[in-house]
């Protein structure tokens, strides 16, 4: 019984916090009020107010975990809507996608080279860009670390949603179909879930490059590792 509730106290902190971030970032649009960065700041205090360890607080909130597959799947809605746009582009669409995909694992790779750091860590890095859910079981099978793989896909999807408007803005990049290939091939589904405030034609971009570049990881690295 004490786990049953300490569950859906986890839970119901985790989904309110989200809840009201959300609402204040929709009116605000400020990047740092982004609803990923303040629940996980809550769930954070929480923790470490009442000592509960990530791996106990992970077990309580292994719902929101679930969830994350069905998600995913539903990124397919804003897909089929676009895809007689989406077929016009053809090969300018892939193109991108692979080579961003191979320049993010690769470029994480080189910041880490000369440090002297596990190898499992180096592994790990290789992972930061796919959605979670295949981040975690890649990184299992080339020798990284799982839960590690998961903080890093959270941050770099924060990041990349936080700071990838701004910055399309200062490089004048106007176009939904580059601002959304960037995003979600970068920044998996937490991006794609901010390029829904873009438009809809940028969020079926983005859901097409974080399942074309999700996809082609997953199968590439434990192949090459």
């Amino acid at each position: 019984m004490n786990w049953l509730l300490s569950s859906i106290v986890s839970l119901s902190i985790a989904v309110a916090a989200y809840a009201v971030f959300y609402k204040v970032f929709q009116r605000y649009r400020f990047a740092l009020l982004h609803p990923i960065i303040g629940t996980t700041a809550v769930c954070f205090g929480y923790m470490s107010i009442f000592s509960i360890s990530t791996e106990v607080f992970q077990q309580h909130t292994i719902l929101l975990t679930w969830l994350l597959g069905p998600a995913t799947i539903a990124l397919a809605v804003p897909l089929y809507k676009q895809f007689s746009l989406l077929r016009q582009l053809h090969w300018r669409v892939l193109v991108p996608i692979f080579a961003g995909g191979v320049l993010a694992p690769v470029m994480s790779w080189i910041c880490i080279a000369w440090l002297d750091v596990d190898s499992q860590i180096k592994m790990t890095m290789l992972v930061k860009s796919i959605t979670t859910p295949l981040a975690m079981q890649t990184a299992e099978l080339i020798g990284g670390i799982s839960s590690l793989a998961a903080v890093l896909v959270i941050l770099t999807g924060i990041v990349v949603a936080v700071f990838g408007p701004t910055l399309a803005m200062l490089l004048k990049v106007d176009d939904h179909v580059v601002q959304g290939i960037a995003m979600g091939t970068v920044g998996h589904a937490i991006a794609t879930a901010r390029a829904a405030d873009i438009s809809e034609y940028c969020l079926a971009l983005s859901s097409v490059s974080l399942c074309i570049n999700g996809l082609v990881t997953a199968l590439m690295l434990p192949i090459l590792f």
